[in-house]
């Protein structure tokens, strides 16, 4: 991912959690991280998380007691996608919402969630925040529209092998 693309993704980020501010008292809100959350957790170095002056999250820390879901904006590098986990805390539950779903990527991205969320739990006992999401069931969106993943390697290869051999074919030949 692109340093462009994370900023987009944090500048909307940004631009929700200034929308659901004007909520606050009125209704549960939602809360939503930056994409920096995931990646340092995933990369294992979360320890800007836990001092509380300098937290990437330290802004947030007051409203996630408010909070009926947390959106957390995930990225890997296979195939450079991003996705997001979605934490319900009204209804124990937490989503993936992934729209380029791979039978090679989805125990990585299961993982990668899972590793995330015990993070946040993690966070929410630090910081004393009313939350408990040990018990919570993780799954894939029901019914999120997805794009065609384009070649899938868990099919036969005889889509990736003739083409190599044909190129190997031309490079033998010369």
């Amino acid at each position: 991912m692109s340093i462009r693309e994370d900023v987009v993704i944090n500048l909307e980020v940004s631009k929700l959690n200034y929308f659901e501010r004007r909520f606050i008292g009125i209704r549960s809100i939602r809360c939503y991280l930056s994409k920096t959350f995931s990646k340092m957790i995933l990369r294992g170095s979360p320890q800007p998380f836990f001092d509380r002056k300098t937290s990437i999250v330290s802004k947030y820390i007051s409203e996630l007691d408010d909070c009926e879901n947390l959106f957390i904006p995930m990225h890997d590098n296979c195939p450079d996608h991003w996705y997001l986990c979605i934490i319900d805390f009204k209804n124990s539950h937490i989503q993936i919402l992934d729209s380029l779903r791979s039978r090679i990527w989805d125990e990585f991205r299961f993982k990668s969630v899972k590793t995330v969320v015990e993070f946040c739990q993690t966070f929410f006992k630090l910081y004393d925040i009313g939350k408990d999401v040990f018990q919570f069931s993780i799954d894939w969106a029901p019914s999120i529209p997805t794009q065609d993943n384009g070649l899938d390697l868990t099919r036969p290869t005889d889509e990736i092998s003739q083409p190599i051999e044909k190129l190997l074919d031309a490079v033998s030949t010369d």
